[in-house]
């Protein structure tokens, strides 16, 4: 005849059961935290989602969920919005530089234009007027009523250094009287 102890197989048996039961509660809990976690960062790309809608809308960016892509693609657009920014920078300062050269241009016409419309004179005619490395110059003619003749002097305080020269004055019918004028403006260093 063989022993059979039946206490050691109902425990064995509620071991059995236990260890199943265990091992289910650790894979719902493995179930339910997964199911948490992803319904968490579902919530939470919504919110992004809707707070940066414009922005993803205004760029044609949309993320897709997938956390590893949706890194790759705004590493991405980061990278072309930074190459974007650094050409504009460039063309910004492009343009600096042009308005910087055609200020030192108008500043010289400015000038260049006080001379010309001289207070004392009853006429203005200018022959030549030239602009070249930021020096300009001009060559006219100034008529005065009688035989009463002014230096050239400009009509509005000019902006950058002039140098006017009279080159000369001539008498003509008793009424009126010429005067060439040769007019520096700019950098006169040279």
């Amino acid at each position: 005849m063989v022993d059979v102890n039946l206490y050691s197989r109902k425990r064995r048996v509620s071991r059995l059961k236990y260890s199943l039961i265990v091992l289910l509660i650790i894979i719902l809990l493995i179930f339910g935290s997964r199911f948490f976690v992803t319904q968490a960062f579902e919530i939470r790309l919504r919110q992004v989602s809707r707070m940066k809608g414009y922005l993803f809308d205004n760029t044609g960016t949309y993320l897709t969920g997938n956390l590893k892509e949706d890194i790759d693609m705004m590493y991405e657009k980061k990278q072309e919005y930074i190459a974007i920014r650094n050409k504009l920078s460039r063309q910004v300062n492009d343009l600096r530089k042009h308005v910087d050269l055609k200020s030192v241009e108008m500043d010289v016409f400015r000038t260049i234009e006080a001379y010309l419309e001289d207070e004392n004179a009853m006429k203005t005619i200018a022959s030549r007027i030239q602009f070249e490395s930021g020096v300009g110059n001009s060559f006219y003619y100034l008529i005065f009523e009688g035989k009463e003749m002014f230096f050239p002097t400009p009509h509005t305080t000019p902006t950058l250094l002039a140098r006017p020269s009279v080159r000369g004055n001539l008498d003509f019918a008793e009424l009126y009287s010429l005067q060439l004028v040769d007019l520096e403006v700019g950098d006169l260093n040279e």
